[in-house]
């Protein structure tokens, strides 16, 4: 009996020490990281200067709010994650794609997409000084090491192409625009009632769009 509560103490400290080396100094998780990433991602975070400012304490990269080549998503979940010693982690993400915006266009590709976010537990963040990157020294944090293009919810992504449409003043683009809009609505509608098909094989958080 006295053994097997040992065992069990010992079990215990193990567990409460793994546990306390994957939070940083806010209690944040890689997962818990990459959750808030995901999400204000897909609110279009990456694509205005006060996005950028919400999300950037969760990057070592300094985004910028100009992109050409954007993914429209359905939704997003964390799969699994994994330390990789006491600094560094993985945590893989399932998206439900529906395609991306390239240059203004809408091209459909639905696709279910899995994607590993490499993070650190780091000291250091990039931020923007008078339009100049500087590095400065912070509290430790997980964030995320490598750039990444933006995945826009499907009413954000019709946002953003109605906001190009607004802002265009050539009558023939804000036509090109509408229809853009209207394929982008036509694929949700389709989605909405036609099953995700199976992943494929996952990727890097930075690979380019395809």
């Amino acid at each position: 009996m006295k053994l097997t509560r040992a065992v069990l103490v010992i079990l215990l400290f193990f567990a409460t020490v793994v546990h306390s080396q994957t939070r940083d100094n806010g209690g944040r998780t890689p997962e818990s990281v990459v959750d808030r990433f995901c999400r204000l991602d897909q609110e279009g975070a990456l694509l205005s200067d006060d996005g950028i400012r919400r999300i950037q304490p969760n990057l070592m990269w300094l985004p910028t709010p100009k992109w050409l080549n954007l993914y429209v998503v359905r939704g997003s979940r964390i799969l699994d994650s994994k330390l990789n010693g006491s600094h560094d982690a993985e945590v893989t993400v399932e998206y439900d794609r529906l395609g991306y915006i390239k240059n203004g266009k809408f091209e459909p590709a639905r696709a279910t997409r899995r994607s590993t976010y490499q993070l650190q537990l780091t000291d250091h963040e990039w931020q923007n000084e008078n339009g100049e990157p500087v590095l400065k020294e912070t509290e430790p944090r997980w964030r995320l090491r490598r750039q990444t293009q933006p995945h826009l919810s499907v009413a954000v992504a019709i946002r953003y192409l109605k906001q190009l449409q607004t802002d265009s003043a050539d009558e023939h683009e804000r036509a090109e625009l509408q229809q853009q809009i209207d394929a982008l609505e036509a694929a949700e509608r389709i989605a909405a009632v036609t099953p995700a098909p199976p992943p494929v094989a996952t990727t890097a958080s930075n690979q380019p769009i395809r």
